[in-house]
């Protein structure tokens, strides 16, 4: 109600009332807060797996989705592989996949060798 800012994890841990002046929150968004936030670029959130990305709030989100830091789990999965790799890792350990099925391999180096023919 007087503007003391409460990030939203703390406040939806229960917080009820400002740890500041213990007053009630309003329903009310900042509205201060919210343009300062359209002029700052935030970190990614991947980068304690080291992106060094800063984007605008508009464009986080989408960066994030294709973040190359991200972790993603192997393709393999259905068939077994437990492994979650950052995403820029993932083509090396998916090609070295034991969970890669067997013929795989064979068929991309065939095509590989066809495409290069043409």
């Amino acid at each position: 109600r007087k503007g003391h800012i409460v990030c939203g994890p703390c406040k939806s841990k229960g917080l009820k009332a400002c740890p500041i002046c213990k007053q009630r929150f309003s329903d009310v968004n900042n509205w201060m807060m919210e343009q300062v936030s359209l002029v700052i670029a935030f970190p990614c959130k991947f980068q304690g797996n080291g992106c060094h990305i800063y984007s605008e709030l508009v464009h986080k989100t989408s960066h994030e989705a294709l973040c190359s830091f991200r972790p993603v789990s192997c393709q393999y999965g259905i068939r077994g592989c437990t492994q979650i790799l950052l995403y820029h890792l993932m083509e090396k350990h998916v090609l070295e996949c034991r969970f890669r099925p067997p013929n795989l391999q064979q068929q991309l180096s065939s095509s590989s060798r066809d495409s290069s023919h043409n």
